[in-house]
């Protein structure tokens, strides 16, 4: 996605009315992006002055302030391991909803007391 499509497909039609709606920064809030090159382009930065919103500064590199972003690595790599070949990889959505679940509960308690402190 590039930042106009950004502009055009995401804050015009799914953030701009709500930011609207709630007083945008006339109430005091902000708009909260990474250093995505999307979020910094000139084209972003023109729809933002012209329709007031402002920004708060986020350092590039903070780490993730949710949690559950930390765990999902766990079931996004292994099923990469369990159907390396072909002759594994399932036949049906089935069998890979089934999966997918057999992944996620697999996650070994540790792992999320680690990630949720």
């Amino acid at each position: 996605m590039d930042s106009q499509q950004y502009c055009e497909k995401v804050l015009r039609p799914g953030f701009l009315p709500i930011w609207e709606a709630a007083g945008g920064s006339a109430e005091g809030y902000t708009l909260v992006e990474n250093d995505s090159k999307v979020h910094i382009s000139g084209y972003r930065r023109r729809l933002k002055l012209s329709n007031g919103i402002t920004c708060s500064d986020w350092p590039g590199y903070t780490p993730d302030l949710n949690p559950i972003e930390n765990v999902w690595r766990t079931p996004k790599s292994r099923p990469k391991i369990r159907f390396r070949t072909p002759q594994r990889r399932p036949r049906r959505i089935t069998g890979l909803v089934r999966a997918a679940q057999e992944e996620w509960n697999g996650i070994e308690q540790e792992k999320l007391d680690s990630v949720t402190g």
